[in-house]
């Protein structure tokens, strides 16, 4: 099982400070539980620093290694969710699909709202569409402007 120590660390979302101890515990142990349980809160500390494609690949790799383990299936789904819904978002804001783009980033945030640093960079993402789209009205006001 893991240290009492890393579940504190998880459970206080400290996940800077979780990376390299789980390189050095995976390093010292030889007991498979114990490696997948470490590579399961791994992948969830990456989840939780927004790093979702790394993420996603270490849930996709402990489930090729437990095709079973229906709380990595489960994490996997959510994350999976997040990810796509933010990627979508992303896609519209660059076509300038203002409203859409808000909509996704809102929609990501939900699927993990006590994700705070995920939810902090959906908000910043609708932010930044705001703005964008805040620029462009303004271009075009001075575009009619000066025509």
């Amino acid at each position: 099982p893991a240290s009492p120590c890393l579940q504190v660390l998880m459970a206080c979302k400290r996940y800077e400070e979780l990376m390299p101890l789980f390189h050095q515990l995976r390093a010292e142990t030889s007991d498979e539980a114990t490696e997948a349980q470490l590579q399961h809160m791994q992948a969830q500390s990456l989840t939780g620093l927004s790093r979702l494609s790394e993420a996603l690949a270490k849930y996709r790799e402990l489930m090729r290694q437990d095709p079973d383990n229906k709380a990595v299936q489960a994490d996997f789904k959510k994350t999976k969710v997040m990810a796509t819904k933010m990627n979508e978002g992303l896609e519209a804001l660059n076509a300038h699909r203002f409203t859409q783009c808000r909509q996704l980033f809102g929609e990501a945030a939900q699927v993990d709202p006590d994700n705070d640093s995920f939810v902090a960079l959906m908000h910043s993402y609708r932010a930044m569409a705001y703005q964008k789209q805040r620029e462009e009205l303004l271009e075009g006001e001075q575009f009619r402007k000066s025509a």
